[in-house]
């Protein structure tokens, strides 16, 4: 405001001037010099007010300035602390489901496993009753054999009866109980 400061200056000397050519004039409203003084006065005060009018203006929009750019900084911090807020939430969000996802791959290993240990134990189950068909086979194979030697044995004694020798066994027969010669 050096500007206003040096204007006020020159109105307040300038009218003390006027009020002494008015003081010491006979005629205040025809000297000329009054006159000119008074139009300089006038124009002084005119650019003062001027001036006044400009600073209070620019004063006015640089606090509006500041304002803003306070404004903006704010919205900028909120922004900034939104974006955080949102990256953290993303990498929270990425977190559960990348947990998930592994959650799942597990799930799936397991049920991978759980499907390989069924397979096994069905093929493990599978040999079990084959082996149990063969052995029952087996067994029912022996008790057949057994049977018809029972009734070899039977036959051969019935036949001593009626002055039958002796008799051998062959084949199958003698495969499963040996080649005895019965007298």
């Amino acid at each position: 405001m050096p500007v206003v400061e040096k204007l006020k200056k020159k109105i307040g000397s300038l009218k003390d001037q006027i009020s002494e050519s008015i003081k010491s004039s006979e005629k205040p409203d025809v000297d000329k010099e009054l006159k000119v003084k008074r139009k300089r006065l006038k124009r002084l005060q005119r650019k003062l007010k001027l001036r006044l009018i400009i600073t209070d203006k620019e004063a006015k929009r640089k606090e509006k300035e500041e304002a803003n750019k306070v404004k903006r900084t704010e919205k900028e911090k909120k922004t900034e602390e939104r974006n955080k807020a949102e990256k953290a939430r993303k990498a929270e969000e990425i977190a559960k489901l990348k947990q998930i996802q592994e959650g799942r791959k597990k799930a799936q290993e397991e049920e991978e496993k759980r499907k390989k240990e069924e397979e096994k134990k069905k093929a493990e189950k599978k040999k079990e009753d084959a082996e149990k068909k063969k052995a029952a086979k087996e067994k029912k194979a022996t008790e057949i054999a057994k049977k018809k030697i029972k009734e070899i044995d039977l036959m051969s004694k019935n036949l001593k009866k009626f002055g039958l020798v002796s008799v051998s066994r062959t084949g199958a027969v003698a495969m499963t109980r040996g080649s005895e010669i019965f007298k």
